[in-house]
């Protein structure tokens, strides 16, 4: 594990995570504008705030942020690697969520789509991810 709880408090730390700070620290380029709508605010950002309105999840207080946030799946060889994770406390349940940040760039094709032609390292991580959050993909 190379990362600890930080205080988060000076854009330059956020910077520093990045894997390319000279290329993904621009104004316009998602891991800059991620990192500014996190600091700019006291809890969630409202563009995601209003995602949780009138649930369970609307008052929840954030605990940790932890941004370039990698995350081993069905393999040890390469991490996926989350633009944010972040820890939160709803009532007394524990909340994580995990966010890509995006400004320009698309998401990615349909799931449907991708999996024409899609590789067996792709079909296999598909399925892992099918199995560990219990999804109901045909």
């Amino acid at each position: 594990m190379k990362h600890f709880c930080i205080q988060m408090n000076d854009l330059n730390v956020w910077r520093s995570f990045l894997a390319d700070p000279e290329k993904q620290w621009k104004k316009g380029y998602s891991a800059y504008e991620l990192a500014h709508s996190w600091t700019a605010c006291e809890g969630l950002p409202s563009s995601i705030r209003g995602v949780f309105s009138n649930t369970e999840f609307e008052n929840m207080k954030i605990l940790y942020v932890f941004p370039e946030h990698e995350v081993y799946l069905d393999n040890q060889k390469a991490p996926s690697q989350n633009d944010l994770f972040v820890l939160g406390k709803a009532d007394r349940d524990l909340v994580v969520i995990m966010v890509e940040g995006k400004v320009e760039e698309p998401f990615g094709e349909l799931v449907k789509d991708w999996l024409e032609q899609a590789s067996d390292g792709k079909r296999k991580r598909l399925a892992f991810l099918r199995e560990t959050c219990s999804l109901r993909i045909p």
